[in-house]
């Protein structure tokens, strides 16, 4: 197990690492072809931005997260075949769950798309206007001009950040309600655990094992969907 695991992730890093350099270059390519127009109508911070935080983020999720959520989808089918042989009664409670989880996803889903566009967005000004003070910096000081623009780079930060705050929000939010999901699930479990086995239906053995199963296929479902909108973030 030890060796075929290391094997997988291994030859995911490698073939990530490979296919994201391609991107890179491709992209570096085709934008070193692009007309004058191009760099007029977009700011500098704006293409900065697309070969710095949002390449690194690329680069970031696939390697070790691709294989992790490779992973994800294996354990689910697993913890799925063994709640149902350990007792198929608890089958349609961890479908119920799976539902309910994609739901929660679907829903914060718009919002989680909208606030991480935003962040992107209000990133680069910040980025353009940095490189072109650096690039200017000598006709600023020789026009004693350093108060205006340490003023706007610091508003063009303060609404950065404010973007950041309400990004992460929007990520507790999107993390709590599936943490909601989840102590629902556990209720659910054990309201039908007692009425199961007032009728005979399963055993106290059979209780535990569900409780246990759910428990651990529970952090694995939430993992899934996190992970997913990490991806979906990232590309």
């Amino acid at each position: 197990g030890f060796i075929l695991t290391w094997l997988f992730r291994v030859s995911i890093s490698r073939i990530s690492a490979e296919a994201v350099s391609r991107v890179y270059d491709e992209t570096t390519l085709r934008t070193s072809r692009l007309p004058m127009g191009f760099f007029d109508r977009n700011p500098s911070g704006r293409v900065i931005t697309r070969f710095s935080s949002d390449y690194s983020g690329i680069f970031r999720i696939f390697g070790g997260p691709l294989a992790e959520f490779i992973g994800l989808n294996f354990d689910l089918l697993a913890m799925t075949v063994l709640i149902a042989t350990a007792n198929i009664w608890f089958l349609p409670i961890w479908l119920l769950q799976a539902l309910l989880n994609y739901g929660v996803y679907r829903w914060h889903l718009p919002v989680l798309r909208k606030e991480r566009r935003e962040l992107a967005l209000q990133r680069s000004p910040g980025i353009a206007h940095f490189a072109e003070t650096a690039n200017g910096a000598q006709s600023i000081r020789a026009f004693n001009r350093e108060e205006v623009f340490q003023a706007r780079f610091g508003r063009l930060n303060d609404r950065y950040l404010e973007q950041k705050l309400r990004t992460s929000k929007a990520l507790i939010r999107f993390s709590v309600s599936m943490n909601v999901v989840t102590a629902s699930t556990f209720a659910m479990v054990g309201l039908g655990s007692v009425y199961l086995v007032r009728a005979g239906q399963v055993t106290i053995g059979d209780v535990g094992v569900a409780f246990a199963y759910v428990g651990l296929s529970s952090n694995i479902l939430q993992s899934f969907f996190e992970w997913l909108a990490q991806f979906e973030e990232a590309m």
